[in-house]
């Protein structure tokens, strides 16, 4: 890894800029809405702005405890959003470089974030095997999105922002709800009516799975939450600092 974005003019095929400054390797990086600006997130702790015409690093948003899994604008531009291992998310304002909330819950890493098409909502995905919905102007939790087994690893929202998506390695299924898939039963435990859940193709022993969740309910109290949560068996997992470590072990091996 050399820590570096490239920027590629894709008419001539060739290299506009080369983004670089960041001390780790680079593992999410997004355009906002004009394309004028660029932010990368890296697992040296920080997420980087960046001027697109000039390659310039506008701000280094710095403040998160453990390496960045997930960043993205909002539909603006005005607004951007990181997601680190320290279990935390950031909202930040892209024109100052400053951050205006720290979005706390989960508890492992979040390994993916994503706002709605007008911003108004973010959803955070994590390693406890939840998923989040948080009000972006209060930064409070409107929902906890509970039936997976392992940690959800992608999230994302419908357009219309009525709908969200999660997808995980393995689904936690509850026998009491029936679902509108025949070949899975999988609904929110607060949920009055089920939803729907799409079987993706995954490893062999070991099935992917996906599920759509309706975020306007309210959540249960965080008490009940954290109980249903303390139930959920523990799963082996490939953190980001582990992956990093097995690289560089193998690197060194090599």
């Amino acid at each position: 890894m050399d820590s570096t974005a490239k920027l590629w003019d894709v008419t001539r095929g060739v290299e506009v800029a080369s983004l670089a400054g960041h001390t780790a390797e680079i593992v999410s990086l997004n355009f906002n809405t004009a394309g004028d600006r660029i932010i990368t997130g890296s697992f040296d702790h920080t997420t980087k702005v960046w001027d697109t015409a000039t390659g310039r690093c506008l701000h280094t948003l710095a403040g998160h405890r453990g390496e960045i899994s997930s960043t993205q604008f909002d539909f603006s531009g005005e607004l951007c959003i990181s997601g680190s291992i320290d279990r935390t998310c950031k909202i930040w304002n892209v024109q100052s470089g400053q951050c205006i909330s720290t979005l706390r819950g989960h508890n492992d890493e979040i390994l993916d974030v994503a706002f709605n098409a007008t911003g108004t909502r973010l959803v955070t995905a994590s390693a406890d095997g939840t998923a989040r919905v948080y009000n972006t102007m209060t930064g409070a939790c409107q929902a906890i999105l509970i039936g997976h087994e392992g940690e959800i690893s992608k999230v994302s929202f419908n357009p219309q922002g009525n709908k969200i998506i999660t997808a995980s390695r393995r689904s936690l299924r509850h026998p009491s709800l029936r679902c509108a898939s025949p070949s899975l039963r999988c609904a929110l435990p607060w949920h009055p009516e089920p939803t729907v859940s799409i079987p993706t193709t995954g490893a062999a022993t070991e099935p992917a799975e996906c599920g759509t969740w309706r975020p306007a309910i309210a959540c249960r109290s965080s008490r009940a939450t954290q109980t249903k949560s303390s139930r959920r068996p523990s799963t082996t997992r490939a953190t980001p600092s582990s992956r990093a470590l097995r690289r560089a072990l193998e690197r060194a091996t090599a």
